[in-house]
């Protein structure tokens, strides 16, 4: 199934303490900018709200402490919109405590949750609902 992406918000990841929003355009999106500007950030921000974030203190691998802002964010999540089949989608994570909240537009505009709790990419009992509506 075909997904098109929509938008991305990342909010204490990497270097983006405050909150940021990326709109993505139907069809190949480019970002040109400076090294160390946040184009390789915005790539594991959005790889990181679908699949999660490893909670280790570490710099140097992927996972939270690589990832949290070191100007102490006031969160620490990311949301990313995109559509599927034929609907649109959101996905908010909180990357502080690994909740998640898998919403689909209804017709009115107004957002539904499909699925809600945690996920942790590191648990040993997966989020199966969330795993399985992801796929």
């Amino acid at each position: 199934m075909p997904v098109v992406w929509r938008s991305l918000e990342l909010e204490g990841f990497g270097k983006y303490r405050d909150r940021v929003r990326v709109e993505f355009d139907s069809g190949l999106n480019t970002v040109v900018a400076e090294n160390e500007a946040g184009k390789s950030t915005l790539v594991a921000g959005l790889s990181s709200v679908l699949f999660g974030l490893p909670r280790t203190g570490s710099a140097d691998g992927f996972g939270a402490g690589r990832f949290l802002n070191w100007d102490k964010p006031g969160r620490f999540a990311g949301v990313v919109e995109f559509d599927a089949a034929g609907e649109r989608y959101r996905i908010r994570r909180d990357f502080s405590d690994n909740r998640i909240w898998l919403e689909a537009r209804q017709e009115s505009g107004e957002w539904l949750v499909a699925v809600q709790g945690e996920h942790n990419p590191q648990a040993h009992k997966r989020n199966e609902r969330y795993e399985e509506a992801i796929s």
